[in-house]
């Protein structure tokens, strides 16, 4: 007898037949929405941080694990057990990826690795094995696999590397099936560039072609610090993260010409987290009129630039806050961001197109730019 998965449902209940319904797609609920919306700046900090420390670890053991042939062939096909080191690296050569994998997929693991669903196998094993990641993070590009390009799963002892087949968008719920060959399926939430919680899921499948030994050569993500954000003492202390100042975020893009190895890493959520909270200073200071605080952040644009920002309540979102961040290389350059909003202020309360421009200068992250204009 076989067993099945389904949204929302914790308990397992058994099924006919030979094959097996994964919860893969429908326990996976994973829309960056539920944990960017709300915990945005703590979350991006503590992903690049903990992720680099996980792949890491990992980097150290497959090292470790080098010449120890006897060893390794005596663990051929045992199952992962899980725990808090990682229990694999997940890589995609052609997308610069090179991603910790831990066992579960609940928020503390998806938040620094890509997890593995324990309702799956693990891979190298017979059936499918489901690995999950936030859309904007470690699975933010696996759109671009194309049929026939590598995917690896590399523990200290053993590779095993499979090939795209296939890719598909499918809504939240849906019955992921077991196959009697080895098979990966990576899960993300869909659009891929979404920073809300979505109803479908972007799924890769993969078919396993070979598995062997080891070598210590696999790469470790590198890090890029993001630019200061120059926030007065008093001014950062009210709190400039998503936590304090809760904004609907629709969409992110990266523009510019950033490096593959940069694309891939946590480096842009970390000048994400930096250029929101240069954003929300900037609006706390007009609101508050702080024309010293104003000239920290945005020292080339004059308080007048700040029309009825200045003195007035950012009350409502009228669309979601879209961003772009900019990068050349491994350099971030700039951050724009726009949105419809209401304000209310000393001449009353409208409706304005809102867009503002961040650009680095000198390790710095400054408000070059800012535009209010009537909507509609």
């Amino acid at each position: 007898m076989s067993e099945g998965w389904h949204a929302g449902q914790h308990r397992r209940r058994r099924w006919p037949g030979a094959r097996l319904v994964l919860a893969g797609v429908s326990v996976l609920s994973i829309g960056a929405g539920a944990v960017l919306a709300v915990h945005i700046g703590a979350f991006l900090v503590h992903s690049s941080a903990a992720g680099r420390a996980l792949a890491g670890r990992e980097r150290k053991a497959i090292a470790a694990a080098s010449g120890q042939a006897a060893a390794c062939e005596a663990t051929r096909g045992d199952v992962t057990a899980g725990g808090g080191n990682p229990d694999g690296l997940l890589e995609a050569p052609t997308l610069g990826l090179v991603a910790p994998v831990l066992q579960g997929t609940g928020d503390a693991v998806l938040s620094v690795a890509v997890g593995h669903d324990p309702a799956s196998v693990w891979p190298g094993q017979p059936g499918m094995s489901v690995l999950s990641a936030h859309d904007v993070t470690w699975f933010s590009r696996i759109a671009r696999l194309k049929p026939g390009d590598a995917i690896r799963y590399v523990t200290p002892c053993w590779t095993y590397v499979y090939t795209v087949t296939s890719h598909t968008v499918v809504t939240a719920g849906s019955p992921v099936y077991n196959t009697r060959a080895a098979r990966l399926l990576l899960d993300t939430c869909y659009p891929l560039d979404a920073l809300y919680i979505t109803s479908t899921r972007y799924l890769v499948y993969a078919s396993l072609v070979g598995s062997s030994p080891t070598h210590a050569t696999a790469a470790v993500p590198t890090s890029w610090p993001a630019p200061a954000v120059p926030a007065p003492a008093r001014l950062a202390a009210q709190g400039l993260s998503l936590a304090k100042n809760p904004t609907p975020l629709g969409t992110l893009r990266l523009t510019g010409s950033p490096s593959r190895s940069w694309r891939q890493s946590s480096a842009p959520w970390q000048f994400e987290a930096a250029a929101l909270a240069e954003y929300f200073g900037l609006v706390r200071s007009a609101a508050q009129e702080e024309s010293a605080w104003w000239a920290d952040l945005a020292p080339s644009v004059p308080v007048s630039g700040a029309g009825p920002l200045w003195g007035g309540q950012l009350s409502v979102y009228d669309s979601r806050l879209t961003i772009a961040l900019r990068a050349s290389g491994t350099t971030a350059d700039a951050a724009t961001f726009g949105s419809t909003v209401t304000v209310t202020g000393p001449a009353g309360t409208g409706s304005y197109n809102l867009a503002v421009t961040e650009k680095v200068h000198q390790g710095r992250l400054l408000v070059t730019r800012v535009r209010v204009t009537p909507a509609g």
